[in-house]
């Protein structure tokens, strides 16, 4: 059986995604792995704690915690044929190992999805299957650190499997992620007065810089 290829995909969705920049990039450890964006559902949550503090004359104080922000997302794994299926599973295996800890027990993972989960960057990045040591040194400035606190493989038992030799692979699969962000990952925000913001030599301020675009105050 021939191996499969991104390249050598016809199916209108890889040119759609290819085209816009829009592919689900993870990596860890140099490898990467990618999935079109067939999005089901995405949220975003931050919580911000608050730590209570009691003094020797037992009056208590409130001290900001660490502010906890988390994502989740669930997108479809549609194959267009029983090679596609084939690598799709492929895929979910690597994104499984991704998830275990490794020797010092961190399993943090970089995730980057257009300019709805990012570091620093919107911009476009493309990567590969495969170890490839250069672009993950740049994917490092531009995917968010988060650890996969939960993740969900569901096979659509409507559309049914690819059969070949008593071996079955799901047409189509659904994966849901818990993603629990790096505090130290997330993009650091300027804190800026208002006489500040009205300020013309302040050139840039990235108020809605999460997202991808410039929010400037009136």
């Amino acid at each position: 059986m021939a191996f499969w290829s991104e390249d050598a995909m016809s199916d209108y969705s890889f040119s759609y995604t290819s085209d816009k920049s829009s592919k689900i990039i993870i990596s860890r450890n140099n490898v990467f792995v990618t999935f079109k964006p067939f999005i089901e559902s995405f949220s975003f949550s931050k919580n911000l704690n608050f730590i209570e503090v009691t003094s020797m004359d037992n009056f208590s104080v409130l001290n900001k915690g660490q502010k906890e922000r988390k994502y989740n997302v669930s997108f479809n794994v549609p194959a267009n044929d029983y090679t596609e299926a084939i690598n799709n599973h492929k895929k979910f295996q690597k994104l499984m190992r991704m998830c275990m800890p490794d020797s010092d027990r961190k399993s943090f993972i970089l995730i980057k999805f257009a300019n709805l989960i990012h570091r620093e960057s919107p911009n476009f990045f493309s990567a590969s299957d495969g170890q490839n040591e250069a672009k993950y040194k740049d994917f490092l400035k531009k995917g968010l650190a988060c650890k996969i606190s939960s993740l969900e493989y569901s096979p659509d038992m409507d559309l049914g499997f690819f059969d070949d030799q008593g071996l079955f692979f799901a047409k189509n699969y659904k994966i849901s992620l818990d993603l629990d962000v790096d505090v130290n990952s997330f993009p650091t925000k300027k804190l800026y007065t208002a006489a500040q913001i009205k300020d013309k030599s302040i050139k840039k301020v990235n108020i809605g810089k999460l997202f991808g675009y410039d929010v400037k105050y009136k």
